[in-house]
């Protein structure tokens, strides 16, 4: 073992004049010895430690990695499967007629009723069966045009899968699909053929509807929506025969007709 800094130094002092130590020398050098001495404690408790500036390399170099981390595979095929079902859906969209995208079903009136209010006088409520678990209420403005009596028990056509609107305060599951002449002074009800039954949809004469999948709800409201894109191509022909784009609507049993509208807009 070395001899105390101090003992150093009072030996140094016996050493010829151009070797001894000053006051400010030999205060140095117990310092150094007690930073020594702090030392080995050190190293014999961790081990021997590395150099300053070799540690602070990888250090600052692991702060910048925690900075920007790396996304894993695993992580972007995550995010990326959850665009998915949006753009998948937007793409079987555009893959399917237009008018296939209307859910238009045969329809029958079990009941017709007057609104709760009874200042509402233009409005018809209907429960009518669209081949559900049970019948959808409706509100159609119709009773200028029919009598309780007419309307009720008919078969109709009904589009299913417009977004459901109140109208005078009566929720509105659906619409009922009329002809119209010009002026509105005369509407008549678009009928399926004898013996359709109800919840079948309606076809076009060269298109099977049920090789697609109607969209879920449709926004008539919304500046882009598959309504907008068919209900200006319906009109009734010179033979009164229901069409889109000039072909005919069908169901298995036939043709959908109206009493005596050609050549008439149909909504």
């Amino acid at each position: 073992p070395q001899p105390p800094a101090r003992a150093r130094a009072m030996e140094a002092s016996k050493l010829p004049p151009r070797y001894a130590l000053d006051a400010r020398q030999e205060s140095l050098l117990m310092s150094l010895e007690a930073l020594r001495c702090q030392l080995q404690v050190v190293e014999s408790l961790f081990g021997p430690s590395s150099s300053s500036s070799s540690s602070s390399v990888p250090m600052a170099s692991q702060a910048g990695d925690r900075k920007e981390p790396k996304k894993s595979k695993k992580q972007k095929q995550k995010q990326k499967g959850k665009k998915q079902p949006k753009q998948a859906a937007a793409s079987k969209a555009s893959e399917t007629p237009a008018f296939a995208r209307i859910d238009l079903r045969v329809g029958h009136v079990v009941e017709v009723f007057e609104h709760a209010n009874p200042e509402v006088k233009s409005l018809w409520c209907e429960h009518i069966d669209v081949g559900e678990d049970k019948p959808r209420q409706i509100a159609s403005g119709l009773r200028k045009f029919y009598a309780k009596e007419e309307f009720q028990g008919k078969k109709i056509i009904v589009v299913c899968n417009l977004k459901p609107s109140k109208l005078k305060g009566f929720e509105s599951q659906g619409m009922v699909l009329c002809a119209s002449n010009e002026d509105h002074t005369k509407v008549e009800l678009v009928e399926p053929p004898p013996g359709a039954k109800p919840g079948t949809r309606i076809s076009l004469e060269n298109l099977d509807v049920n090789d697609f999948t109607p969209d879920a709800k449709v926004n008539p409201k919304k500046k882009k929506n598959a309504w907008k894109d068919v209900a200006p191509k319906l009109k009734t022909n010179e033979s009164r025969v229901a069409c889109f784009d000039g072909v005919p609507l069908v169901t298995p049993e036939g043709v959908c007709t109206v009493p005596t509208l050609g050549n008439c807009i149909v909504k």
